[in-house]
């Protein structure tokens, strides 16, 4: 391949440490095959952010590389020796039976403790790891005295997750956190690592990585981390790395200078002083979805937003595609929270929904304890007419992209995808009212949505008024 002049430079790299700053569609796995080339003598391992990537990448790289997950190195470890007892997650049922107590909220405090835990680079457990902690001096003692049963639920979850002969389960999380502790050396296999999506690593990964005594190559896009909330961390600014030599790939070929603009507004709000060039085919940028047969991608930031987006369009009968399926939405439970309210009682299956008798009953518990997905699932199920709009949309739901009108997906589900057209919904909330972390993370989360399109991109009102920002900001600066 032709390489741009940031290509070469990270190609020809040469020493231990290297961050790159890889935008939005700037062939980034591109560019570290070629890194990978120009040294066939080093064994190198790819991180990857998810198994499907992992495998994708192991089809393009040369036969130094090999690919991996974090979790797929910690299962290589430990899951032969755990098989009996893996699960893939959690239930709030397994916990409600270890803990001896119904109290749902409880339950959910301790599955989040310790899921915070499991993703940490922490050796044991802390208050830190509670849902919203903040100092323990600014803490009343009855918050004090609850984050310490947290802390305590956790723990002991954690040492019987650890015991082989305990039945309670290990999971995914779990299996990478022993592997985190056990500090393996990776250095006696590989020469190199390569640690993609660097920027949203969880630090239980980016730990075991920056111990390892090889050269270490982290690539991302601090402008794409979006999983803050879970813990995640920019491994790209991590202390480990204040030493190492940082380039850039700012040459987008996803998309042209159209789209490139709308990148670039968000980037302006954010003070970086490197801007991504469009080097894609022409595109366009629309204030409303066209009327032509296009297939669109319809990307919003709630699932709330997400579903009425979708319920619209089954009301038109258009055809749906859901990215990720359309039950990973929570519809199977909206679903039964509307069997509750027709008091058909007997298909539930949503083992909190079981618990209630009546659809007021099951109101107040959600109001009293936060639960926003089943308030979610209320406030769509009051709506008029829902069961008649809910059977339509399932009718209208189809399970390949190609036989769909359109797509549908949150913001975040969309990262890593791309399609030739995409629309924004207007349930992104407004940035200029938000500040620190929270204002970070929305105009990162607008970045990557508004990156996915590669031709054309319906924008919504948050994306309108940045653009009206750079644009002044250019006009004034430049008379």
């Amino acid at each position: 391949m032709r390489l741009t002049k940031e290509q070469a430079n990270i190609a020809k790299f040469k020493g231990s440490l290297l961050v790159v700053m890889a935008y939005a569609g700037s062939g980034k796995t591109a560019t570290l095959i070629e890194y990978a080339k120009a040294n066939p003598n080093i064994r190198m391992l790819y991180v990857a952010y998810n198994r499907a990537i992992s495998e994708e990448a192991q089809s393009k790289f040369p036969e130094n590389v090999i690919c991996r997950t974090s979790h797929q190195l910690a299962h290589a470890r430990f899951r032969k020796k755990y098989q009996h007892k893996f699960r893939q997650n959690l239930s709030i049922n397994m916990v409600l039976r270890e803990l001896g107590d119904n109290n749902w909220k409880l339950a959910k405090d301790v599955i989040f403790t310790l899921e915070q835990y499991l993703c940490s680079a922490n050796k044991h457990v802390q208050v830190g790891h509670t849902p919203q902690a903040d100092t323990p001096e600014s803490m009343s003692v009855p918050e004090r005295r609850y984050r310490g049963e947290l802390v305590a639920y956790a723990t002991s979850l954690w040492e019987k997750m650890k015991d082989e002969s305990n039945s309670f389960p290990i999971t995914h999380d779990g299996l990478l956190k022993l592997y985190q502790l056990s500090k393996p050396d990776l250095s006696i296999y590989f020469g190199a690592i390569l640690f993609d999506e660097a920027q949203d690593a969880n630090p239980v990964t980016t730990d075991f990585i920056l111990r390892q005594n090889c050269k270490k190559l982290f690539v991302g896009d601090r402008h794409q981390q979006i999983y803050r909330y879970r813990g995640a961390n920019n491994a790209l600014d991590a202390p480990e790395m204040k030493s190492a030599t940082r380039m850039y790939l700012s040459n987008c070929f996803r998309f042209g200078p159209e789209i490139a603009m709308v990148a670039n507004s968000i980037l302006h709000l954010k003070n970086e002083e490197v801007f991504a060039v469009g080097r894609g085919g022409k595109g366009e940028l629309l204030s409303s979805l066209p009327q032509d047969q296009r297939h669109f991608a319809l990307l919003g930031r709630t699932v709330h937003g997400v579903i009425q987006a979708a319920l619209s369009l089954a009301n038109k009968d258009k055809k749906i595609f859901w990215v990720g399926g359309i039950r990973s939405y929570g519809i199977g439970m909206i679903a039964d929270v509307l069997r509750l309210k027709e008091d058909k009682t007997s298909n539930i299956k949503n083992v909190l929904v079981q618990q209630f008798s009546s659809f007021h009953e099951l109101k107040r518990h959600a109001q009293s304890t936060e639960n926003f997905e089943v308030l979610r699932a209320i406030k769509l199920v009051e709506l008029p007419h829902f069961a008649v709009m809910l059977q339509k949309l399932a009718q209208q739901t189809v399970e390949h992209e190609y036989e769909a009108d359109y797509t549908v997906s949150t913001a975040h589900r969309s990262k890593g995808l791309e399609w030739e057209n995409v629309a924004l919904l207007n349930d992104f909330p407004d940035v200029f009212a938000l500040e620190g972390d929270e204002y970070e993370d929305e105009l990162n989360l607008l970045y990557v949505a508004a990156t996915r399109a590669k031709k054309s991109l319906v924008i919504n009102h948050i994306v309108e008024a940045c653009m009206r920002k750079l644009l002044y900001y250019r006009n004034k600066n430049n008379p």
